[in-house]
């Protein structure tokens, strides 16, 4: 048939019409009997052409006249897909309803929510989120090109469109209809799409078709099966890439506060988090207590008379033989305890670096390896007279210093983990970088002052060499001058130009300077207490998926549910309840229920009731058509009786009839 003739694109007068929105020609064309299936070079059908351009109007016309919703071409690539990575959201509206797969990608495994996703569409990712196939859309994995790991929806929602993953969350958390202050008020969370490490979303042969249902791997008490396994065997890519990490890392704190969220972090908490935490807190705290303890009760080498080593004796053999020396109980028995504590946490840690790989190594486990080897090595008795006499050898001690000192920093770095009190210490280590970012400028006004006072005053004790003018010049700082005993005129041969050098000193480092490390660390506590909703949320989430990855698999499995009743009101649930109020800032489920319907701000109101508005004239517009179609038909009708039956009717007739009719 000419009317199905090709041009040199292999297009026909249809997918012409169809690309241009021509609906019109579009409907006579397929009156002469166009082929509403037929495909150009790229294996493109009409229906792709106008889905492509976003011509509404054109692409109801070929869905009324049977064609296929879901066409692939060359890239596997529907119309669905066109419309929605284009941008066109009435189009994809309009596929949606006429049934359009949303569980079809494309050759590099994109759906359609993918395709929105990664052009920026935001109205046609909320028009498919707010479709019935949603949970389909949302099943989907392809793989991230920066850092090769898993990739969803839900993850590029956070990342790119974050108000669109509040919706998801919205649809994730369901209440019952019964009142928000009714002790039956029950939410429904679905947590298929937060925790999603054990989701399998694409077959594992490789290939396109998506997996049967996301439900699949939970039995009928929402538990995981037997055959669920984890997407990736490394426990620090399901942290890191974790999508409560996500939102850590991209600072999402509307989304963090969301109640889905809150409530996915209490059931992890309370399912297996703070056993572990607490467990861990109570065996370094016991560490802790004994290695205090021993330190404590232990005589320091330097308080035995001042002896030495003859005949190739040692340090403890000397002091025994010239005096008695007894080891006091605690310390007998507090020994063991340090050398199996530290040995416990020796092994804790090669477990660490089992899982976590290059990611384990860190300042903070080194500072713990630290503390541990100079435990044991203070501990460890290298002679038999040590174990006797339970005196230690002078290296021995200098390591007790450093053991106790980094022993009591590392539990303020286990407790930073905790929010009660992380936000301290956030606020101590934020101090801390900035200090070391200005510190090669405030050391080159150290090193310049000592060496002047050096020059000048080197023949003062405090001043006698390059370091310990240095030393004495920083303690100066922070006030303690000891002015008359160091800038005495009998002392100082150069007494003009080091009392000049000394008001300088005053000026630039006691005023200045301090003045100015106080500036920035109060610059440092305001933006942490800026964000410290987002800090404090994001150790939580830390804190959470920290002792998740240490954990087991086989333990872990049983924790995972694909979704969570939770009464607010029930006052046998009061844990719960304190939680979502600590930490959402709640005092009622009331606010809960505005939190999962919240109000609409003024420009979201103006644009919904222009969409009723739309929608109202859309619909009056459909049945003006309607209404016209049956007069016309009507009128038809009217025409062949009065033909019929031979009866001459004119215009004039009409408005004679109507004038009557008026009277």
């Amino acid at each position: 048939m000419v009317i199905n003739d090709e041009d040199e694109d292999s297009n026909t007068a249809l997918h012409l019409a169809s690309l241009a929105g021509h609906n019109k020609v579009v409907e006579a064309l397929l009156q002469a009997g166009a082929d509403v299936e037929a495909r150009n070079c790229t294996l493109w059908t009409p229906l792709d052409c106008a889905a492509a351009k976003g011509w509404e109007k054109t692409v109801r016309v070929l869905l009324e006249a049977d064609a296929p919703v879901d066409p692939m071409d060359k890239t596997k690539t529907t119309p669905l897909h066109l419309s929605s990575s284009r941008g066109h959201a009435g189009v994809v509206e309009l596929l949606l309803k006429w049934h359009a797969s949303v569980v079809q990608r494309d050759s590099e495994g994109r759906n359609c929510l993918d395709l929105a996703i990664d052009n920026g569409n935001k109205d046609v990712a909320l028009c498919i989120v707010g479709s019935v196939k949603w949970k389909d859309a949302l099943r989907n994995e392809t793989l991230d090109v920066n850092t090769g790991n898993r990739d969803t929806p839900m993850r590029k929602l956070i990342r790119k469109m974050p108000d669109v993953a509040e919706k998801v969350f919205h649809r994730c958390s369901q209440a019952n209809s019964h009142n928000p202050d009714s002790a039956a008020y029950e939410i429904t969370f679905y947590y298929e799409f937060l925790d999603d490490m054990y989701a399998q979303w694409r077959e594992q042969d490789g290939t396109d078709a998506l997996s049967s249902s996301g439900d699949s791997i939970f039995d009928e008490d929402n538990k995981l099966t037997d055959n669920a396994k984890p997407y990736s065997a490394d426990s620090t890519v399901l942290k890191q890439n974790h999508p409560l990490m996500i939102m850590v890392k991209n600072e999402q704190e509307d989304l963090l506060v969301h109640p889905l969220v809150s409530s996915l972090l209490m059931h992890k908490w309370r399912s297996f988090a703070r056993w572990v935490y607490y467990f861990n807190l109570l065996i370094y705290c016991t560490f802790l207590t004994f290695l205090t303890g021993y330190i404590c009760s232990t005589n320091a080498p330097f308080e035995y008379d001042p002896l030495t080593a003859a005949n190739g004796s040692t340090f403890c053999e000397v002091v025994e033989s010239a005096q008695t020396v007894n080891q006091s109980t605690f310390a007998k028995i507090a020994k063991y305890f340090i050398i199996v504590l530290a040995g416990l946490k020796i092994l804790s840690e090669l477990f660490q670096i089992y899982n976590a790989k290059w990611q384990y190594f860190s300042w903070e486990n080194l500072i713990e390896w630290v503390t541990y080897i100079s435990a044991l090595l203070l501990v460890i008795d290298f002679e038999t007279c040590q174990s006797r006499t339970g005196i230690r050898q002078p290296w021995q001690w200098q390591l007790a210093a450093v053991a106790i000192f980094l022993a009591w920093i590392d539990l303020v770095l286990f407790i930073r983990k905790f929010p009660r009190f992380g936000i301290y210490v956030v606020m101590f280590t934020d101090i801390c970088y900035t200090f070391m970012q200005f510190f090669p400028v405030f050391f080159l006004f150290i090193v310049a002052f000592a060496l002047a006072f050096f020059v000048l005053l080197k023949n003062q004790n405090e001043f006698r060499s390059v370091l310990w003018s240095m030393l004495k010049t920083s303690v100066m700082m922070i006030g303690e001058m000891e002015y008359t005993g160091v800038f005495q005129e009998n002392s100082m041969f150069y007494s003009e130009l080091t009392i000049i050098l000394f008001i300088f000193f005053m000026i630039f480092m006691n005023i200045i300077i301090m003045n100015l490390l106080v500036g920035l660390a109060v610059d440092d506590i305001k933006a942490v207490q800026e964000k410290a909703v987002l800090k404090r949320l994001a150790m939580q989430v830390e804190l959470a998926l920290d002792v998740e990855s240490i954990v087991p698999q086989f333990l872990r499995r049983k924790f995972v549910r694909k979704s969570l009743n939770v009464k607010p009101n029930d006052n046998s649930n009061n844990r719960m309840k304190h939680f979502f109020q600590k930490s959402m800032f709640m005092s009622s489920s009331t606010d809960l229920n505005k939190a999962l319907n919240p109000e609409l701000d003024e420009m979201e109101v103006l644009q919904e009731n222009q969409e009723k508005m739309l929608k109202n004239i859309n619909s009056m517009r459909i049945r003006m058509k309607n209404m016209e179609t049956s007069n016309a038909q009507l009128s038809n009708m009217l025409a062949a009786l009065l033909k019929h039956h031979d009866v001459q009717f004119t215009d004039e007739d009409i408005v004679v009839e109507d004038a009557t009719s008026s009277t």
